[in-house]
């Protein structure tokens, strides 16, 4: 059974580097999945890891929101709701070359949801970071995201996730499909490429 390893890792951010504009400004990349339980949270971080790898500039991991018991907004939900990212928030990695920013508070989750606010941290991470990988929530819960990342992956587990229940997620968060970057199918029992290009 063919799951996502550090090879696909490696030949997905390659293919993500690809479909990347050239701009001047750094990247935010939004990991999602249809439902919980996909690999979505392992499958972004291979990906941050292979981005400090790959490329020269900063990278950073944003983790999951919620994660962690802290009764604040910390982190992206600090920068989306307060419009600061306090570099006490920020972890740097020397060995992987990675910093780390946590996600914040599952308390001000509804703050993805607020237009404005997403938009100025998405801008405010463009420019502190060259790639920002976020492992945002299901693609229900990921609000204005969706619309202001750079680029949206889907992970997908296909031995228990369908075809109809990704199209039925994607329509619950008004998300069209021609906004996906891509599609990381885990646990493939096919010799199907771990990337498919949404279209």
């Amino acid at each position: 059974m063919k799951t996502f390893n550090t090879l696909h890792a490696a030949r997905s951010t390659l293919t993500l580097l690809e479909k990347l504009p050239a701009r001047d400004s750094g990247y935010v990349v939004l990991v999602t999945s249809a439902k919980a339980g996909e690999g979505k949270s392992f499958v972004a971080w291979q990906v941050a890891c292979q981005l400090a790898r790959a490329t020269a500039g900063d990278v950073a991991f944003v983790s999951s929101i919620g994660d962690g018991d802290t009764p604040e907004p910390t982190g992206l939900l600090d920068l989306i709701v307060n419009g600061v990212l306090p570099e006490t928030a920020i972890q740097f990695s020397p060995a992987l070359r990675l910093s780390h920013v946590p996600g914040g508070s599952v308390s001000q989750e509804n703050a993805l949801f607020n237009v404005v606010g997403v938009r100025g941290a998405v801008d405010a991470l463009q420019r502190r970071f060259a790639h920002c990988v976020i492992d945002g929530p299901v693609v229900t819960g990921c609000g204005a995201l969706l619309l202001q990342a750079d680029a949206v992956l889907l992970v997908v587990d296909a031995r228990h996730t369908t075809p109809s229940a990704v199209r039925q997620a994607l329509r619950r968060a008004g998300m069209d499909s021609s906004r996906l970057t891509g599609v990381i199918l885990n646990h493939a029992s096919t010799d199907a490429p771990g990337w498919m290009v949404g279209d």
